[in-house]
């Protein structure tokens, strides 16, 4: 180090640039930057860097701050390029002045130089700063608590970032064993930023596992667990999050200590320290997760559900926060969005998943009321002409409050429970709920119950079902409840029996009118309000509903499209993106009965308006498109009025996508890439439309300018794994509608399929190679023998996909179909490979349900077999057991399922064939004698 000189007229010109830099209104920042960028070429600048920070103590922080937060950078960004003399400078400087007393008086610099030796740490590895660490730890003994604190937040940095390195020995010390042995002695330290420290210090470890760590972790648990009774807030929080990783990967260390533990947690949950009470909701949400405690935590389950329900009602401090927001303290609609309370019970399916069926107890002496409440409402909702929008409409742009708070962690934790619990915790939930919160005057109580209520639908269907009869008309009565927030939220409370609903109709058709349909009424008539957040709930539950329902909708098409048609009329944002995913869902569970003319005429003008007003380049036309595709599968040959237009502009889409993301290619420091969603929604849209029109889409593609199908050529060779998706979608889709189409193209299609399933680079989405293969078997068919040439690359790359044991099953089995269609209309040229593919072919076939596809592909393997039965001979017990499993095959496959039965027993030699026979189980056996004998 004493060979580097810092050379004065330097260090005060570099000074000088520092200073304009943290300066607002000093010189052009962009001429400074690029000095400062120009300054990385002299190989000491770093070290010029580290003095300011360091020994220039009569400079200003913000100055001293710059000079070592661009050490940092440099030291990341360009480590490789920086000299071994001027590393070691930065490694002793950085030690010496953490010895330095007046160091301490400054917490951004010591933070800043903890920093710089754990970046050192990271991108040098540790073994080239064995000085460093160790004088670290040895530190770790010093009486001094600035000194101790200092060298325990630079340890942690360090452990953060490179945990496995420090499991080493380096000059004769074990540099991990070392610094958990201190840290243990210093998890009871008297002071408590100390042990604060040695706690965070340990934890670690935890998700890494080193061995050291691992064979440390008893001593580590017995100084940590006498600390659930320290009351400092710091260190309670350190100690909750170490038990609840602990309990995650370790959880056989805490049976000795796990009831203690589970106390601690319970009083934790409704700790004041929001913090500290989140820590307990996530150590809640672990245990529900993991396998090991169940019975242990069952005593307790009274008590933690009464705390989780106090946690549910929204605080005073989110009421005030906003009153502010809506200017009415008394009506905070916004504290529940979908982000917040559904976000983590709800998510849609591009958003928006279904939900699952709930449980629940509580009763309600005013059932028969309610049930003529509901009754006069539903036959006013069903009077069509005489529906109209009767309040004003008030948006509100700003974006749904979206912070994750305990509430909301909480309504996770109760949702993850229920699911482990079931019936137990819903029972629990269900007393307090009946006894106290459904019932509360205080509407927010209420609503936390409600809540409550909906995320206890995970589990527990017994005990809730006995009372849906009283929580069905609750509900109903809620969601018309003066309060914005009762209504929402009792809308996704709602929604969470749906599959309770669609089970209970299917068994006694008297539950139509009795629940179902208020239920869907209601849930219509939330859609309609003025409120964006009731909005987004009503459109959630409406979703959720669907998906379950489906065919108990069709007597409720038309309702269903009128107040969606009124809702296009007022909804915006986020309301708007949900409105259209209801749409998708509705059409996915109809189907074809949407494809009538009164329907479409309902449907169709305000998807059109929207078509017609959105710019090409508008981020919500995305939404319509993604819309449109079920829409059109739907419909079918009823949206043949459409298609011209409509796949006009889907093509203009994709060519200019995929013009700009060429420039973009070209030009990278100039062009922005373009929005490849446009190009993917579109795509969709237009597989929606060949699979609803069929052989009937012909003209209409074959009239595209530019060419859709010499479009689609470029698509598959996007890196955009998405893309490549619903690329061979759309190809296969055109191969089954009216494979002429691809004729003039079948050439390029058929290399770049075989170019994308040999490159591993798409292995992360198996939809690529799922779509890629489905696509190749759709062709194979329809293009008969011509395919022929092709057969060898085919072969190379399909065998491959089929062995490959790191595959998901379904690229294996869509391999063995592939495989099996090439042998259908080429078996002689497929049939020299059947020593390759055969035994791990019939092992993937059997885990195939049945169904054309399969029967297809066998008839293909039955083809092959009659070219080449000598290679067969080795699998052949799995062959027979093979045949035998089928169930309903074809007619065309029970011939060839008998004829190669029949031909193996020919040419097998019947000493052999006997053995082999001898091995089938009864049944088996019955299968195979049953075709010789035919």
């Amino acid at each position: 180090m004493s060979q580097i000189q810092i050379q004065r007229q330097s260090l005060t010109e570099i000074i000088f640039l520092l200073r304009d830099a943290v300066n607002p209104n000093g010189r052009d920042h962009g001429v400074i930057q690029q000095r400062l960028a120009l300054l990385n070429r002299h190989p000491y600048y770093y070290c010029y860097l580290l003095h300011i920070l360091i020994h220039s103590i009569n400079e200003d922080i913000p100055t001293r701050e710059r000079a070592g937060s661009l050490l940092i950078n440099n030291i990341g960004n360009n480590f490789n390029q920086i000299q071994l003399d001027v590393l070691n400078y930065i490694q002793q400087s950085c030690i010496n002045a953490l010895h330095q007393p007046d160091i301490y008086t400054n917490q951004s610099i010591s933070a800043i130089i903890s920093s710089i030796m754990s970046s050192l740490a990271m991108r040098g590895q540790v073994h080239n700063f064995s000085d460093m660490i160790i004088d670290l730890i040895y530190q770790l003994d010093s009486p001094n608590m600035q000194v101790l604190e200092i060298f325990l937040d630079t340890l942690i940095m360090i452990s953060e970032k490179v945990p496995r390195e420090l499991d080493q020995e380096l000059k004769g010390i074990h540099l991990l064993d070392a610094i958990l042995t201190k840290t243990i002695n210093l998890i009871s330290h008297p002071n408590h930023p100390i042990r604060q420290r040695a706690i965070l210090l340990s934890s670690q470890f935890i998700i890494t596992k080193p061995p050291t760590f691992v064979r440390l972790l008893d001593r580590i648990m017995e100084a940590l667990l006498p600390l659930s009774s320290d009351t400092h807030p710091g260190v309670k929080k350190e100690y909750g999050k170490m038990v609840a990783a602990i309990l995650e990967l370790f959880p056989e260390k805490l049976s000795s200590h796990l009831h203690p533990v589970i106390e601690y947690m319970v009083n934790a949950t409704t700790d004041p320290n929001v913090e500290m009470a989140l820590i307990a909701s996530d150590f809640w949400l672990k245990y529900a997760q993991q396998e090991y405690y169940y019975e242990e935590l069952i005593p307790y389950l009274p008590r933690l559900v009464k705390a989780l329900l106090k946690i549910l009602v929204y605080s005073e401090k989110e009421l005030q926060a906003l009153a502010a927001e809506d200017g009415d303290a008394d009506d905070p609609i916004n504290i529940f969005t979908v982000n917040e309370t559904m976000n983590h019970h709800y998510t849609p399916k591009s958003r928006i998943k279904s939900s699952h069926s709930v449980n629940t107890k509580k009763e309600y002496s005013d059932s028969d009321d309610m049930y003529s409440d509901d009754s006069d409402y539903v036959q006013n909702a069903l009077n069509i002409d005489s529906l109209c929008i009767t309040e004003k409409v008030d948006y509100d742009d700003d974006e749904f409050y979206s912070e994750e708070t305990l509430r909301t962690s909480c309504g996770t934790t109760i949702e993850a429970l229920s699911g482990t619990y079931g019936a137990t915790i819903a029972s629990i939930i269900l007393k307090e709920l009946r006894s106290h919160t459904l019932y509360h005057e205080d509407w927010v109580i209420r609503e936390s119950g409600i809540l409550a209520l909906g995320a206890t639908a995970e589990g527990g269907t017994d005990p809730i079902s006995e009372h849906m009869p009283e929580l069905i008309p609750y509900l109903l009565k809620s969601m018309n409840d003066p309060k914005p927030a009762i209504r929402s939220i009792s809308c996704w409370t709602v929604s969470r029996f749906s599959r309770w609903l669609a089970t209970q109709c299917n068994k006694d058709k008297s539950n139509i009118k009795k629940y179902f349909e208020p239920v869907l009424l209601c849930i219509l008539q939330r859609l309609l309000e003025s409120n964006q957040a009731v909005q987004s709930c009503a459109c959630a539950a409406l979703v959720t509903l669907e998906e379950a329902a489906t065919s108990l909708l069709i007597p409720y098409i038309k309702p269903i499209l009128v107040h969606l048609n009124n809702a296009f009329a007022i909804y915006k944002g986020k309301s708007l993106e949900l409105l259209y995913e209801a749409m998708r869902s509705f059409a996915d569970s109809v189907q074809c009965e949407l494809n009538q003319e009164p329907h479409i005429s309902i449907l169709m003008p305000p998807l059109i308006a929207k078509w017609n007003q959105l710019a090409d380049d508008d981020p919500n036309l995305d939404y319509l498109l993604e819309c449109l595709s079920p829409i059109t599968l739907a419909l079918g040959p009823g949206f043949i009025q459409f298609v011209e237009p409509v796949l006009t502009r889907c093509t203009k889409l994709i060519e200019s996508t995929l013009q700009g993301q060429a420039l973009a290619d070209k030009y990278p420091d100039e062009m922005l890439p373009p929005n490849v969603d446009s190009l993917i929604a579109a795509l969709k849209l237009l597989s929606g439309i060949v699979r609803g029109l069929g052989p009937k889409i012909e003209p209409f593609v074959s009239q595209t300018s530019p060419p859709l199908l010499s479009l689609l050529l470029t698509c598959i060779k996007d890196p955009v794994s998405e893309v490549l998706q619903i690329t061979f979608l759309l190809i296969g889709d055109i191969a089954v509608a009216q494979f002429s189409l691809l004729m003039p193209y079948i050439h390029p299609f058929i290399c770049g399929i075989i170019q994308v399933l040999q490159n591993e680079e798409y292995f992360v989405s198996k939809s690529v190679f799922n779509n890629a293969l489905w696509a190749l078997g759709e062709i194979v068919l329809r293009w008969g023998n011509e395919i022929r040439p092709y057969i060898p690359k085919l072969m190379d790359v399909l065998v491959r996909l089929l062995i490959h044991r790191y595959h998901p099953s379904a690229v294996n089995e869509n391999a063995m179909i592939t495989i099996g269609r090439l042998g259908a209309v080429a078996p002689k040229d497929v049939a020299p490979y059947v020593s390759y593919f055969m035994r791990p072919w019939l092992e993937i076939s059997l885990s195939v349900e049945e169904g054309e596809e399969k029967d297809t592909a066998f008839q293909g393997l039955c083809a092959i077999i009659e070219y080449n039965s000598t290679d067969v001979q080795d699998e052949l017990l799995l062959l027979l057991v093979t045949i035998s499993s089928w169930k309903t095959p074809s007619p065309q496959l029970l011939a060839g399922l008998i004829n190669i039965t029949k031909g193996l027993h020919r040419t097998t030699e019947q000493e052999k064939w006997d053995m082999i026979y001898a091995q089938l189980n009864p049944q088996q056996q019955k299968m195979i004698s049953d075709k010789l004998s035919d």
